[in-house]
């Protein structure tokens, strides 16, 4: 096909705007002539003609060039007939050199006309983008919809099939791109199924399987599944994801689903270009995998794992390109592997950067040929989220795993129910207190149950420690208090962090009953840098001895901006704690904000008048000055 007359196009198409322009400009000169077209209405009118005017002139130059271009060798072929085109042809450059309304010519019926709007679509300048850039738009529009749509039962493919339907050549180019097909969903019909690896054409295959889901064969017989098995081990070699859903099989539907037996099979075959694994099993189902899963998929690069019972590491494979590793036991399922093989394994993954243990179980071991001795050092892990079991220390584990350069750390020790806040931060090993003790924000909030957990950040913006948290330690509520009458939450916060470098903290709904002014003030004595502290989710009869201790100067000399939140604070004891202040230690606060949480996104914050500080912002409608 040769290409489109593009220069031609554009000639035609100034011709046709210039000409428009004339007309408009006579149309002004004779029936426009006493009116003054530079006042309203008349000037909005006019923008609106000439927008109408070349929009026309476009469609009546595209109209032009796609009649010229129509007789080729390619749509001879498909009228059969050289002479019938060629009339076609002069028939309508005939009817449009007459006047003809353009949608009639363009809308012409039978063949011809197909082919006329054919060649019009081949002169839109998307059309004229180059092949590649057109594919890579539809694969980033494709991967938006797949990140929306993963598990849904259509997934991504309604919305693949429409870009291929738009026009004849868009098809062209979305069939021979072989990557926009390769994401499968085994819950689609098992002709679409192969269909789309047969469309793959040879690219790296993504397979998504949930085994309750498989689509039946022809028939719908409950018994003649299609084996996802075999399809995955017959196009193994080609995976580059596999994300695998795993439901044991009701025992009266026995041709249902997989049995976990044929499940294991797949791990004893090679997968040399598989970069990223998932296997997720339901509760009370730990399918047990197979030792082949470390040793035939050398390339991986992220591995999630489940709900699965992983197996003893007889051996170990390396794998040098894993960065990211997920692994969640299900509960009461016996482990088959001991925490020093689980360290050896670790050994052969130097490149690690994220790793997140869930409900990780070990074996006991009875035996003592291994080495107590045994530490690895991930020297690339940045991310770590550690939820061990109560039979795993964390001060073992983390000495026998040392994350030197670690970023981001979620801690949850599950200490036992008797067990003070955070006790068992004192026994960690020193470089991850070494981490902690060079932070400047704390963030104290609880979680379900018995539950807080302590934001450590590096950083000194709350704002943005928010969305980039850096260590975490979770613990339950303990009955611990010293001789303060400190409650267990603050009892066990000031007994065992590290609070001296803390310039920000924040408090959220930690406290559930009415403190007095002394407890607050012995709890506030250990932040004597704090420049910012930010305090809500509490009842104003909880707030008032807090602010009667902030009335004392000697309580936080260093504040500065106080955030506090509309529903907590009593006004009057605001405005009485920071006048004592001022009056008795000439400590004025610098900046007050009052938010409104229900109104976030929907208030813009705006500056107000306060007695309490120089600067004062809220986004509540009803606060005018504080």
């Amino acid at each position: 096909m040769p290409p489109p007359t593009v220069l031609a196009d554009a000639d035609s198409l100034q011709q046709t705007l210039d000409s428009t322009e004339k007309g408009i400009d006579t149309f002004l000169k004779t029936v426009l002539k006493n009116a003054d077209v530079s006042c309203e209405p008349w000037a909005s009118r006019l923008v609106d003609i000439r927008r109408d005017a070349h929009q026309l002139a476009r469609m009546k130059s595209r109209v032009t060039t796609a009649i010229h271009n129509i007789v080729t060798v390619e749509n001879i072929q498909h009228i059969g007939d050289a002479e019938e085109l060629t009339a076609f042809r002069d028939a309508k450059a005939k009817e449009l050199s007459e006047g003809e309304v353009l949608e009639k010519i363009i809308y012409s019926a039978g063949m011809e006309g197909v082919i006329l709007r054919r060649e019009m679509n081949r002169l839109l300048p998307v059309i004229q983008m180059p092949v590649e850039l057109i594919g890579m738009i539809f694969e980033h529009y494709a991967a938006d919809v797949r990140e929306l749509l993963f598990w849904s039962d259509m997934g991504v493919l309604p919305e693949t099939i429409r870009i291929s339907q738009i026009c004849s050549h868009w098809r062209i180019v979305a069939l021979d791109n072989g990557s926009l097909w390769s994401h499968i969903n085994f819950s689609w019909p098992q002709k679409v199924v192969s269909g789309l690896i047969e469309r793959s054409r040879g690219s790296p295959l993504d397979f998504m399987v949930a085994t309750d889901r498989v689509a039946p064969l022809t028939g719908g017989d409950m018994d003649s599944k299609m084996d996802s098995v075999e399809l995955i081990i017959r196009h193994i070699h080609r995976l580059d994801g596999l994300n695998l859903l795993y439901v044991q099989p009701d025992s009266d539907s026995p041709g249902y689903g997989l049995r976990s037996s044929r499940l294991m099979e797949l791990w004893d075959q090679k997968g040399p270009m598989l970069r990223h694994l998932s296997v997720k099993s339901k509760p009370a189902t730990s399918p047990s995998l197979g030792t082949g899963l470390f040793r035939n998929f050398p390339n991986l690069r992220t591995m999630e794992i489940i709900g699965c019972v992983l197996p003893k590491l007889e051996s170990y494979s390396l794998l040098p390109l894993l960065r990211k590793i997920t692994i969640v036991s299900s509960p009461n399922v016996d482990p088959f592997i001991s925490i020093h093989e689980f360290i050896g394994f670790l050994d052969h993954t130097p490149n690690l950067e994220e790793m997140t243990l869930r409900r990780l179980d070990f074996r006991q071991e009875h035996s003592t040929n291994h080495n107590a001795n045994t530490r690895v050092e991930l020297k690339r892990c940045k991310k770590l989220e550690l939820f061990l079991p109560s039979s795993i220390s964390p001060n073992f584990f983390l000495s026998s795993v040392i994350f030197s350069q670690l970023d981001a750390m979620l801690l949850d020790g599950q200490p036992n129910a008797e067990d003070a806040l955070f006790r068992r931060y004192s026994i960690l090993p020193s470089y991850v207190r070494d981490m902690l003790s060079r932070c400047k924000t704390l963030m104290l909030h609880p979680r379900l149950g018995h539950v807080i957990v302590a934001d450590y950040h590096m950083t000194e913006d709350i704002e943005d420690a928010r969305h980039n948290p850096d260590y975490s330690l979770w613990g339950n509520i303990g009955s611990f208090q010293n001789e303060s009458g400190m409650p267990p939450v603050l009892a066990s916060v000031t007994s065992h962090l590290p609070l001296g470098t803390i310039t920000t903290l924040s408090l959220d709904s930690i406290v559930d009953e009415v403190l007095s002014p002394d407890i607050w003030k012995a709890f506030l004595a250990f932040f004597p840098d704090v420049t910012r502290l930010e305090i809500h989710g509490t009842l104003k009869k909880y707030s008032l001895s807090f602010c009667k201790a902030l009335g004392d100067p000697s309580i936080l000399p260093m504040l500065t901006r106080l955030d506090i939140d509309v529903t907590s604070f009593n006004v009057k004891e605001v405005n009485r704690a920071f006048a004592s202040r001022e009056r008795i230690g000439n400590l004025r606060l610098d900046t007050l904000y009052i938010w409104d949480f229900e109104k976030a996104d929907t208030m813009p914050r705006r500056p107000i008048y306060s007695k309490c500080a120089t600067f004062c912002f809220t986004n509540s409608e009803s606060i005018h000055e504080f």
